[in-house]
């Protein structure tokens, strides 16, 4: 409300030690030292509420890890490799390509 930006709060994260919060204005997570009394309001008891969701970082995490890079990494459309000999350069290779 001090700042007068729009913040999401993710219901499935909220836990005895905080929630999830998202400032869509800051564009990055944020944290509200007076959540559990605006909880509270509510009828939201931080203390007793049990986690059933995945957390930002959590959710980051797994697409991170899922991620197939092995796509995109010294492989061009037609597979062949995409590293070069440096010109005038003995024995050293580059792994990028001007396109233009």
């Amino acid at each position: 409300k001090a700042t007068g930006h729009p913040v999401v709060l993710k219901l499935g994260t909220v836990t005895a030690k905080g929630a999830d919060m998202y400032c869509y204005a800051c564009d990055d997570e944020v944290k509200d030292p007076q959540l559990r009394d605006r909880l509270r309001h509510f009828g939201i008891d931080m203390m007793t509420a049990v986690k059933t969701s995945k957390s930002l970082g959590e959710m980051m995490y797994d697409m991170t890890m899922a991620a197939d890079f092995s796509s995109i990494c010294e492989v061009g459309a037609d597979g062949k490799s995409l590293v070069q000999p440096v010109a005038g350069r003995t024995g050293g290779f580059m792994g990028l390509h001007n396109f233009g």
